[in-house]
């Protein structure tokens, strides 16, 4: 079985160590004449994640379009159950058919093909609620003609809530540089202007976003532990400089 990589984007939560922060500052002068400093405070979290969603990839060949289309559902339904044995509910299994096509050899007619002509593909997403059940539904969707298994995409599920646990620690260290610059610069902070922790863009890695993904063969060397992640929160605020008289 090959299974491929899949890029690490970003973050999530639950088992965590000592939170890192960093933060950057710097002065300005605005259109009133007054003098503002701005900063960017950033913390993180180490993070074990505690769900899977991994992709499970059906490929039904036959002599004729109407034989693979049947066996394509047959196995589909083999693998459906399987996994509603396993505990799975529909709302955890989604299946996205791509249909029948004609199987193509590149620079080869079809006539002077010797195997199946056609192919019934689909794509099988699986959520677990829990990252101890991904051996027992690899081997189990396997068994039952699964033709690729994509490694799984670990996500923890107390994101939001840790990343809002750490957006105090982040403010505190953007106000840190802030009050460092200041104090370089003859004077000290004066009342916060404004304060926004900046949020991913909207768009196609919107959801993606909100999970972490991991660059490992999870299944090289057999299935290991989930490796741990981080979350970051980030704070961008801005205070007025007040020079020492």
């Amino acid at each position: 079985m090959r299974l491929l990589p899949l890029l690490a984007i970003a973050a999530l939560p639950i088992v965590a160590t000592a939170p890192r922060a960093r933060a950057q500052a710097m002065m300005m002068q605005t259109d009133t004449s007054r003098s503002v400093i701005s900063a960017t405070g950033q913390a993180r979290q180490n993070v074990s994640p505690d769900r899977a969603s991994m992709m499970i990839m059906v490929d039904a060949q036959a002599m004729s379009a109407d034989e693979s289309a049947t066996r394509l559902a047959t196995v589909e339904r083999a693998i459906a159950d399987t996994l509603r044995r396993l505990g799975l509910g529909s709302g955890m299994v989604q299946t996205f058919n791509s249909g029948v096509t004609p199987v193509r050899q590149q620079g080869m007619p079809s006539s002077m093909m010797g195997g199946p002509t056609f192919s019934g593909r689909s794509v099988i997403r699986v959520e677990l609620a829990r990252v101890d059940q991904i051996s027992a539904v690899t081997s189990a969707a396997l068994a039952k003609g699964a033709a690729f298994i994509s490694p799984p995409v670990f996500s923890a599920s107390a994101a939001d809530s840790i990343r809002r646990a750490l957006l105090p620690r982040a403010l505190e260290s953007a106000r840190a540089d802030a009050e460092a610059l200041a104090a370089a610069a003859g004077g000290r902070l004066g009342r916060l202007l404004d304060v926004s922790s900046p949020v991913a863009p909207q768009g196609f890695f919107a959801e993606q976003s909100q999970q972490v993904y991991f660059n490992a063969m999870y299944f090289e060397n057999g299935p290991r532990p989930a490796p741990n992640a981080t979350v970051a929160a980030v704070v961008a605020a801005r205070w007025l400089f007040v020079p020492n008289r």
